[in-house]
C-alpha cells in the first residue's frame, strides 16, 4: 500500500464523496467549455468573475 492509498483509507467517506462531486462538476464545466469553444477567460467575462475564480472551479 503506497502513501496515497494510506491517506485515502483514512479519509472519511463523506469527504471522498464531496471530492468526487467537485471533480465531476469541474469535468462538466471543462467539457462544456470545450464544446462551446470557450476559454476560462471567456467564461469569467460572461459571468463577471475573475479568471482565477473560474480556474478554482
Amino acid at each position: 500500500m503506497d502513501a496515497f492509498d494510506r491517506i485515502a483509507a483514512r479519509t472519511p467517506i463523506h469527504t471522498r464523496r464531496s471530492v468526487i462531486k467537485m471533480l465531476d462538476v469541474a469535468d462538466r464545466i471543462y467539457a462544456l467549455l470545450k464544446q462551446k469553444q470557450m476559454s476560462q477567460k471567456g467564461l469569467a467575462v460572461a459571468l463577471h468573475k475573475s479568471e482565477s475564480e473560474i480556474g478554482k472551479w
